[in-house]
């Protein structure tokens, strides 16, 4: 356990706030801090302050249960969750503290496949949250800028990730009728190796065709942890000839043309504007699922140039961020 935050304000009151994370990885600690900033400044404001305890689920059901344990005990004011994209914190700690007097807002791209809410508009229970995927159609409308012959899309995902993908895979098939694309396969790969077997199906395919990933298989056939950065990064820059677009900033360093990405800091910050309101009395089953308010159009003019494809200036200006080389350098605006 780790503790975060500041000093209560003389006579002020100080709200405590349980953070319960999967996991270290960047995208987590970037959500945490970006809750920490903004609830600590929207109390500050007030004259309040809080008193925050973190854990770490490390997906071990045992840590989880012992976390369960933790809050009983504590009886915190707010509980925020950021879940792998497994939804292992809510179904391991959110599910088992039912009674309303226990508040929690989830980071959780999947709510209703994972039994949090009954619906986004009204998830019911002692649960609200944010979603880390944008509608799809950003990707696909942000691909037809850049090429707009592009109309055939073929997205891979890691099957371990079966609730996320079920999810996705109607969310994608909704945003493609919507915006006049087909859907040419929606590949579930076990592994690293499989993923490379089912990108190279589609490898050099015609300017109609464009990529889009999910969650990348992060094992080999046996079992033991990938090498991502070379095993898909390089492997997809090198051997793979159709462009990718994707939600997350780190593919567009190594591989990926362009993405209208989320900004895990200010899916935090968005959380800690729930957050205000149900300590302020509001009930969270009664506050609608939600999907990231913000996004940055980021793009990669290495992996354009690597391909033939020239990116429109006038995207080019409008992109938060705009790669020269696959060694991170890049023009434009830092977070």
């Amino acid at each position: 356990m780790a503790c975060l935050g500041g000093l209560a304000f003389a006579n002020g009151k100080v709200w405590k706030v349980t953070i319960v994370t999967d996991t270290k990885q960047p995208f987590a600690t970037d959500t945490r801090d970006g809750f920490v900033a903004a609830l600590d400044s929207y109390l500050a404001r007030r004259g309040e302050s809080t008193a925050y305890a973190v854990y770490d689920t490390e997906l071990s059901t045992i840590k989880a249960a012992g976390i369960v344990d933790a809050i009983e005990a504590s009886a915190p004011d707010l509980i925020f969750t950021i879940n792998y994209p497994t939804a292992f914190a809510d179904l391991n700690v959110t599910a088992k503290l039912k009674d309303p007097k226990y508040r929690f807002i989830s980071e959780n791209a999947i709510p209703v496949q994972s039994g949090m809410a009954a619906n986004w508009e009204r998830p019911g229970g002692n649960v609200t949250g944010v979603s880390i995927f944008l509608r799809f159609n950003s990707q696909i409308k942000l691909m037809k800028r850049i090429r707009p012959e592009a109309k055939k899309l073929v997205v891979y995902s890691w099957d371990a990730m079966k609730l996320l993908n079920d999810w996705y895979s109607a969310e994608v098939r909704r945003a493609c009728a919507e915006e006049g694309v087909e859907l040419v396969a929606f590949g579930l790969v076990p592994s690293i190796e499989a993923e490379q077997a089912f990108l190279l199906q589609y490898a050099d395919k015609g300017s109609e065709y464009f990529l889009s990933g999910i969650v990348s298989a992060w094992v080999h056939d046996d079992g033991s942890p990938a090498d991502l950065a070379t095993l898909e990064g390089v492997f997809i820059r090198e051997k793979v000839h159709i462009p990718m677009v994707c939600y997350d900033e780190n593919p567009l360093k190594t591989f990926a043309i362009a993405g209208a990405c989320v900004i895990w800091a200010d899916i935090g910050a968005q959380a800690a504007e729930k957050g205000l309101r149900i300590l302020d009395g509001a009930k969270p089953g009664d506050m609608s699922w939600d999907y990231p308010r913000e996004y940055n159009i980021i793009l990669n003019l290495a992996a354009a140039k690597a391909l033939g494809i020239s990116i429109p200036q006038s995207l080019i200006n409008a992109a938060y961020r705009v790669y020269t080389d696959f060694d991170g350098h890049y023009a434009g605006q830092g977070r």
